[in-house]
């Protein structure tokens, strides 16, 4: 608990650098260096206890292994390092399947921790990873020995994290078939040559089916969702009137903030619209025919709960953002993907504009995650709109496994070229490219 108090300190509290930086201006901090330091020291004291266990200290003592396992995912988590975080996370699920008998039903709250910061690292790694991150899209991030989390009161924003994840997973796998399918190399778009994204030796019938099977399982999952939303009476009002919000002028949206009693109830609120925009299969749709005819009543409904997310956005405290969601996912990697959803340049504009002034207000990381990355992706995303193509998904060009952890910085990753699934808003056409970035 100590190890973990000192990491979250050391980057609540960031340092400016001696030498400025010529990059993003995110890079200009680091976080607090005592408590880092101390932090490490801790951290590698309680590795080398746990180190010395047998296998029989082990198996006397799930509960505490389980504690202590859990506690290191954290850890591992707010380090950025996700070597480090698979292999505790790994060892929670081998312990659940051996000795789950014998640490709950009392371990439901430490399980609930653990998936909620299980899904934070999935959604971290799905941005700026590469298309190979969604290859395995038939195994579902949960066990299904482990998915008894939704039937738990302690599990609801394990279950709606859980629910969002898998959708956001099935539809990026659809998505990635969708662009697999196109047969001629070296097309142009605009200036860019587009490239290929899956393996072309893989059978069109194949491709195919991966895009029915995803779409098929997504509403799945969209009935899971619902019965979660059923179980929170609190959210009926909110969710059900999509329609009647979709005209909205953006430029009035602080004058329509949605507001709620607490940060959590909040977020469960944002994670409920996010998993809801992932199953609109309106746009997918449109992505499979190739086709811009009748496109935007395909969007009305995914546009629609994106502003209902900016809604929230405009309500919600982004002191409160800073500080309770360090292992979750944060708003501003949900803005994120709705940016990428969204085919309407104000509304990404709107989202630039909100991070910016939060960058202003304070706060370099929220969700466990630089929000000075978040932002330049953004700022692309509409550079490349105003050009006249939407960017529906963004990647990089090599694996660089999430990075090499966050001690010293506020960043695990160095990105200098990503590549952009993009689509011409005048003719449809689907392509890729590279581009050179800030991130």
């Amino acid at each position: 608990m100590a190890t973990l108090a000192a990491s979250r300190l050391s980057r609540k509290l960031p340092q400016r650098r001696l030498f400025k930086s010529t990059e993003s201006p995110g890079f200009g901090f680091k976080p607090d260096s005592g408590h880092e330091c101390l932090s490490s020291e801790l951290y590698g004291s309680a590795l080398r206890k746990m180190c010395c266990w047998s296998t029989e200290t082990f198996d006397l003592n799930p509960m505490l292994t389980f504690v202590a396992l859990v506690l290191f995912c954290y850890v591992e988590s707010s380090m950025g390092y996700f070597e480090g975080f698979y292999i505790h996370s790994q060892g929670v699920e081998n312990l659940l399947k051996k000795s789950a008998d014998l640490i709950f039903p009392h371990g439901a709250g430490l399980l609930a921790a653990w998936v909620e910061v299980k899904m934070q690292n999935w959604w971290r790694r799905a941005y700026f990873g590469v298309p190979e991150f969604f290859q395995d899209h038939f195994n579902p991030l949960l066990c299904p020995e482990m998915q008894f989390i939704s039937n738990t009161g302690s599990g609801r924003t394990a279950t709606v994290l859980w629910i969002l994840c898998e959708s956001h997973r099935l539809n990026t796998a659809a998505l990635i078939a969708c662009w697999a399918r196109q047969e001629n190399d070296g097309q142009m778009m605009g200036e860019n040559a587009v490239t290929k994204f899956m393996n072309n030796a893989t059978p069109a019938t194949d491709k195919q089916f991966i895009f029915s099977e995803s779409v098929a399982k997504m509403k799945i999952y969209s009935e899971k969702l619902e019965e979660w939303r059923a179980s929170l009476p609190d959210l009926a009002e909110i969710g059900g009137i999509p329609n009647r919000l979709k005209r909205l002028d953006l430029k009035s949206l602080d004058n329509e903030a949605i507001y709620f009693p607490c940060h959590k109830l909040a977020m469960n609120m944002a994670y409920y619209v996010m998993a809801r925009v992932m199953h609109c299969a309106g746009p997918l749709q449109t992505f499979a025919r190739e086709s811009v005819h009748d496109i935007d009543d395909s969007y009305e409904e995914i546009e629609a709960w994106i502003l209902i997310m900016l809604r929230i956005a405009a309500g919600i405290s982004w002191e409160d953002c800073i500080c309770l969601n360090a292992y979750t996912i944060g708003f501003a990697g949900l803005l994120f993907a709705c940016a990428l959803s969204s085919r309407n340049l104000e509304t990404g504009l709107w989202i630039q504009e909100w991070l910016e002034k939060r960058l202003e207000q304070g706060g370099v990381e929220e969700g466990n995650f630089p929000v000075f990355q978040i932002l330049d992706a953004v700022r692309l995303i509409n550079r490349e709109r105003k050009n006249g193509l939407d960017v529906v998904a963004l990647f990089q060009t090599v694996d660089d496994g999430g990075g090499s952890g966050k001690f010293g910085s506020y960043s695990s990753q160095s990105i200098r070229s990503m590549l952009v699934y993009g689509r011409c808003r005048s003719t449809g056409e689907l392509g890729s490219y590279h581009v050179l970035t800030g991130v």
